[in-house]
């Protein structure tokens, strides 16, 4: 019994003196501890790359972030597109903001995986600023359509004023699909005035479906109260639904009509 013990503390202390353990690493020993599973974060086996993001999440905010945010400034070395969203995705699970250039940098691809996860990540940060203002932006001066589905999509699912305000400037979009979504995060906004006014706006939109979900929020937005004006969504007369819009927002209170920019 005595020789066992003795032959199990030989190979503690053995494995104390050859292996660093992970609290007490220093940067560059975990960035190599980490390399060999950088290369699972751009593979299309999701459980590989959730593997890997989880190995990555287990270091914790503090270590982990420190050794993310070094791979993702060696741009030279780390260049696959996939591996650098997933890394700036996992800085985007501790709610770490230096996230989110890195993000940005990939909101034009053309990778729908790619768009996805930029996506779902600065959804993460809610009403940051720096967040809401460039992808406003892009929403309201990109020639490109995924470009643009992919900002109404997100500021559809922040749930902010500002956000709710930029989608308010582009219910004029000529894709159908911006434009739901543009309805849609005007539905999720909490500030019930606003969205009134915006979703009002939505009734003069070309397709009858987006006039009838527009309208069925006005009703549920003004719930107990009495609607004087009845507005029907598929009314095929156009003349006749301007004319119900315009004293809807006499009644509403917003009678001065918005001059909403129009995309060609």
């Amino acid at each position: 019994m005595k020789r066992i013990v003795i032959l199990s503390l030989g190979l503690f202390l053995s494995w104390g003196c050859t292996t660093t353990p992970p609290d007490q690493m220093s940067l560059t020993e975990r960035v190599k501890n980490y390399s060999s599973v950088l290369k699972k974060l751009g593979s299309s086996v999701e459980e590989d790359r959730n593997e890997a993001i989880q190995r990555f999440l287990n270091a914790g905010k503090q270590r982990g972030s420190e050794v993310v945010v070094y791979f993702l400034e060696d741009k030279a070395t780390i260049t696959n597109e996939r591996v650098r969203v997933n890394l700036a995705g996992i800085l985007a699970q501790w709610k770490d903001t230096r996230g989110i250039p890195f993000l940005l940098e990939h909101f034009h691809t053309k990778d729908k995986w790619v768009r996805s996860i930029v996506a779902q990540s600065l959804v993460v940060y809610g009403n940051n600023i720096q967040v809401v203002d460039y992808v406003g932006e892009q929403l309201e001066n990109s020639s490109s359509v995924s470009t643009r589905r992919l900002a109404a999509s997100v500021l559809s699912r922040v749930g902010s004023e500002k956000a709710a305000w930029y989608l308010s400037r582009n219910l004029k979009d000529s894709d159908l699909e911006v434009r739901a979504e543009c309805i849609e995060g005007i539905i999720n906004s909490p500030h019930r005035r606003e969205r009134l006014g915006y979703l009002i706006d939505a009734l003069t939109d070309p397709d009858s479906s987006l006039r009838q979900i527009s309208w069925w929020a006005i009703q549920k937005t003004l719930k107990g109260r009495e609607i004087p004006v009845q507005f029907k969504p598929t009314d095929p007369d156009e003349a006749k639904r301007a004319i119900d819009v315009a004293q809807l927002r006499r009644w509403a209170g917003f009678s001065k009509v918005k001059k909403l920019k129009t995309r060609t």
